[in-house]
C-alpha cells in the first residue's frame, strides 16, 4: 500500500498528508524519498508547515540547480541519480517562503523554516554551506558515480 501511494503522491500529496494529520499543523517534516522528492515538495502545500527537512543530491555539487525529471517508475540505485540540488531546493523553498538555516554534517539533509521563523536561526546560503558525502565512498566509487552522472537525464529547474 505504501508504494501505491508513493507513485500518485504527486498529485494528491496535500490531501494524503493533511487528511492524516489530525489539527492541519505540522512542526516538522521530512522528505526523503530518494527520487521525485523535488516534484512532491513542488506540489506540497507547506502554509502548515513549520519545519522541512530534504535530502539533497550531494553528487550534483553545491552550484547546479538540476533535479531528476518526474518518473513514477524511478527506483533508487546508489548510482548518483536520485532528487535535487542543494540549490534547486534552496531556490523553490525560497519560492515557498522557506529559508535555508541547517545542512547535517554528513551531508545529505538541508533544514528549512518558515521565513516568519528564521529571525531565530542563521540563514545559510547554501553553495557556501555545501557538504558532500563523498568522504563515505572509497575514490573508485566517487569516480564511478560522478561518471555516471555525466550520462543521467537530470534537468535544469
Amino acid at each position: 500500500m505504501q508504494l501505491l501511494l508513493l507513485i500518485s503522491v504527486k498529485y494528491n500529496i496535500n490531501n494524503l498528508l493533511f487528511y492524516i494529520q489530525k489539527h492541519n499543523h505540522i512542526d516538522f517534516f521530512s522528505i526523503d524519498i530518494d527520487g521525485n522528492d523535488y516534484w512532491i515538495l513542488k506540489n506540497l502545500d507547506l502554509t502548515n508547515i513549520n519545519c522541512v527537512c530534504l535530502e539533497y543530491n550531494h553528487w550534483l555539487g553545491p552550484d547546479v540547480k538540476k533535479t531528476i525529471p518526474y518518473n513514477e517508475e524511478h527506483n533508487f540505485i546508489d548510482n548518483g541519480f536520485f532528487g535535487a540540488s542543494l540549490i534547486a531546493y534552496d531556490e523553490l523553498m525560497n519560492k515557498k517562503n522557506f529559508k535555508l538555516i541547517g545542512i547535517d554534517s554528513s551531508g545529505t539533509n538541508a533544514f528549512f523554516v518558515k521565513s516568519k521563523f528564521s529571525y531565530l536561526f542563521k540563514v545559510l546560503d547554501p553553495i557556501k554551506s555545501f557538504k558532500s558525502v563523498g568522504r563515505l565512498y572509497s575514490e573508485q566509487q566517487k569516480k564511478k558515480i560522478f561518471k555516471n552522472i555525466q550520462n543521467f537525464n537530470f534537468i535544469d529547474v
